[in-house]
Formats: C-alpha cells, structure tokens, sequence
C-alpha cells in the first residue's frame, strides 16, 4: 500500500489533521500493449483506450465516493483522476486494485529544449 503513495502525498498526509479535505492525483491501471498492438488505425486504438479507462473508472470513483470523497476531473489520455479526499480515507483508496498510485497535483511545466 506504501509504495502506492508519493512521498509528497505521504508528507502532506502527515502534516493534515485527520480528515483534512485534499486534493490527490489517482493513476489508474493502464490499458495493457496487447489490447491496441493489432488495431490498424489511430481512432481504434484511442477508441479501446478510452473503453478500457472508462471501464477501470467507473470502480475508482465509486471507491472515492465511498470514502467521502468527490471526483473533480479525469483524463483518459493519462488514466488519471483529480480528486478531493479525507486523508483518512487515501490508505484505503491505496488498497484499490485498480489504483496503481497516490500523488499530490503538480503543476506542468514544459520541456527545454537544448541545441
């Protein structure tokens, strides 16, 4: 269950009161090589990518939900979900089969490129 949880996660876990409302990045399982290797086009492969996202999220926010938590947003690009949860609840969040990682939102910065 540890290793599911960023270090970031796990000190603002520590440092919350419990029950404290934050905000956690879910990483879902994600869509196995296998399942788009013999699809010939973009569009099918994005396509069973987002069946296979949809289909490991409906379990997840269930999960968030029954832990007191709400789903904020998701992307399948990423299988990824921003959610606000009761710090209590992350551990059990953590046990999730479908949930391969915890983490606190960064923010995005982008690539330098070096010449």
């Amino acid at each position: 269950m540890a290793s599911k949880l960023s270090e970031h996660l796990l000190r603002q876990m520590n440092e919350a009161q419990p029950a404290t409302i934050i905000d956690v990045v879910v990483e879902l399982d994600t869509a196995p090589e296998s399942m788009t290797k013999d699809l010939h086009s973009r569009t099918e492969r994005i396509d069973a990518l987002k069946k296979h996202f949809s289909q490991n999220l409906t379990p997840v926010v269930e999960a968030i939900q029954k832990a007191g938590g709400e789903v904020i947003e998701s992307a399948w690009l990423n299988s990824t979900v921003l959610a606000r949860v009761p710090t209590d609840s992350i551990p059990v969040l953590a046990e999730h089969h479908k949930i391969t990682k915890l983490d606190v939102p960064h923010p995005i910065t982008s690539d330098k490129l070096t010449n």
